[in-house]
């Protein structure tokens, strides 16, 4: 997705690392001072025309960003990446995954031997918009918002990301909006949090402890299930809930 309305940066497949040229790798410094590196490939990066970072990540599945999640430690590759891109120089216009996809539109009832009416085209086309909108987080910040949204009318809903304006001409209550306090309290979470699953790996601690949210766990696309073999039923086999504020 690229709203042609506003000049943008796009790079994609854009590495960050030791051996990388685009962006240094991630520092984490533990206690101990050991030193370590996180290195990756972020699939999409838009500079915006303001100077704001944008970060889109491709998926195969459906996926739905969740506040909670990364909290917990469950999601964190989008805020690493975002982390990562900002080099403590730029501010971030928002975090999404996008779903490719080949979606399928019920036509219902309606005839097409004699050709599709102009009615069903526009109806088609916009089912089809709404299966490709961003999932994610995107800064509350009106002019963040016109460039990744678009220009919205007063009752218009944007056809790119989840958020709509009101008749009032103010943007409606959305879980994809975020202010720029709140990022900024959960990219420092995201910090800790990291540092602290590398704090646990580098001491050796690799207890099993899936995490599970609602009724999705971590076990569900695990390809190490027989050699795992936890089960709740045992003693000591626990999850870890996300626990939802």
């Amino acid at each position: 997705y690229r709203n042609p309305d506003f000049a943008e940066k796009m790079h994609c497949a854009y590495l960050y690392g030791k051996q990388a040229v685009q962006l240094d790798a991630k520092t984490v410094v533990l206690d101990d001072g050991t030193v370590v590196l996180i290195e990756g490939q972020i699939d999409r990066l838009d500079i915006l025309q303001n100077g704001r970072i944008k970060i889109i990540d491709y998926k195969s599945s459906e996926h739905k960003l969740d506040v909670e999640e990364i909290r917990a430690g469950y999601s964190l590759q989008l805020m690493v990446y975002m982390q990562a891109a900002e080099e403590r120089t730029r501010r971030p216009a928002g975090v999404f995954y996008f779903h490719i996809q080949e979606p399928r539109v019920d036509a219902g009832s309606q005839p097409i031997a004699g050709g599709i009416s102009d009615q069903l085209k526009l109806q088609i086309e916009k089912e089809i918009q709404s299966r490709f909108k961003l999932s994610g987080l995107l800064l509350d910040d009106p002019e963040t918002v016109r460039e990744v949204a678009g220009e919205l009318m007063p009752k218009e809903s944007s056809s790119v990301v989840a958020v709509k304006k009101l008749k009032s001409g103010e943007l409606g209550k959305s879980g994809t909006l975020i202010s720029e306090e709140d990022f900024q309290k959960l990219q420092e979470e995201v910090a800790g949090k990291v540092t602290e699953l590398i704090t646990e790996m580098h001491q050796g601690n690799i207890d099993i402890h899936p995490m599970k949210n609602g009724d999705d766990t971590a076990c569900k696309y695990c390809e190490y299930k027989s050699i795992c073999r936890f089960d709740p039923a045992f003693k000591g086999n626990k999850y870890n809930i996300i626990r939802h504020r």
